[in-house]
């Protein structure tokens, strides 16, 4: 029988983060437009407003909390230079997380975090212990359940009104991380779901403004979650899509460790597949 699909939308936000840094180790830093958008009126709702109604649209605390383990599969295109390709993520509870990707005719890039040190690796900075900015960018969008702990995985937390790349009025969370720049995340103040969101993404190369919009929101086993998000980053606009999530099934825990040796090709998470017949797969 042929998997099928479930969503978890933390997860999403950890294969972006792989892909954005493997664009942003091979394209040039571009500044961010000019433009400045429409003034939103009205005063903004609290930012626990908005997180708790965040939360409930989402499918509630009690759903986020029955799983321990995820495995994904995700699509990328890359329109623009013709490349497609995809990516793999896991991550557990202890907020571990191992995450690889390809891309035809580039190379290999790998990103893990074994919930205390962040690692990276890529063909053309080689492997990396991460510090700084850029290691709190991927700790927190790594973060298990992340969805229902904003307050504990930023320093500060702020709302705010501001208008969508559509011209809409959305209620935003400004969040702003122990180290490194604040990112905003935008919501509709009708579902209540994650719209898009802005960042300045950190790299070797320096620091490049990025947007990504969320959209296809599904329901299942009680969560929803964006089966397909678009991101640009500077010039470069790249999609993904959800293709296949395991939960609860175990993997090979010591990929989120910081490799003696990063090599290309093979990809070290092919010798954790799971024995056939176990496990959740949606």
């Amino acid at each position: 029988m042929p998997p099928m699909k479930r969503p978890r939308p933390t997860v999403s936000l950890l294969s972006s983060s792989v892909l954005l840094a493997f664009l942003l180790v091979t394209a040039p830093v571009v500044a961010a437009p000019g433009a400045v958008p429409a003034p939103v009126p009205g005063p903004a709702r609290s930012a626990d407003a908005i997180i708790a109604d965040y939360i409930n649209a989402m499918g509630g605390i009690a759903a986020h909390g029955k799983h321990t383990t995820l495995q994904m599969k995700t699509s990328i295109a890359i329109e623009q230079f013709g490349l497609r390709g995809t990516m793999r993520a896991m991550s557990a509870v202890g907020d571990k997380a191992y995450a690889t990707g390809n891309l035809p005719g580039i190379g290999d890039l790998k990103q893990g975090s074994d919930g205390k040190r962040q690692w990276a690796y890529d063909p053309i900075n080689g492997l990396r212990v991460l510090d700084g900015a850029e290691a709190e960018q991927f700790r927190v969008t790594s973060a298990w359940n992340a969805e229902i702990r904003i307050r504990e995985l930023y320093r500060k937390v702020e709302s705010k009104n501001d208008t969508g790349p559509d011209g809409k009025s959305y209620e935003c969370l400004v969040l702003t991380p122990s180290v490194g720049l604040p990112s905003t995340n935008c919501f509709d103040p009708t579902t209540h779901l994650l719209a898009f969101r802005k960042a300045t993404e950190v790299s070797p190369q320096g620091e490049t403004p990025t947007t990504t919009v969320f959209t296809d929101w599904r329901e299942t086993g009680g969560i929803k979650a964006s089966f397909s998000q678009e991101t640009t980053v500077g010039p470069v606009t790249f999609t993904t899509r959800l293709e296949e999530v395991t939960w609860d099934q175990p993997w090979d825990m010591k990929l989120c460790a910081l490799p003696t040796v990063a090599t290309s090709g093979a990809d070290p998470a092919a010798k954790s597949k799971p024995a056939k017949g176990k496990g959740k797969k949606k």
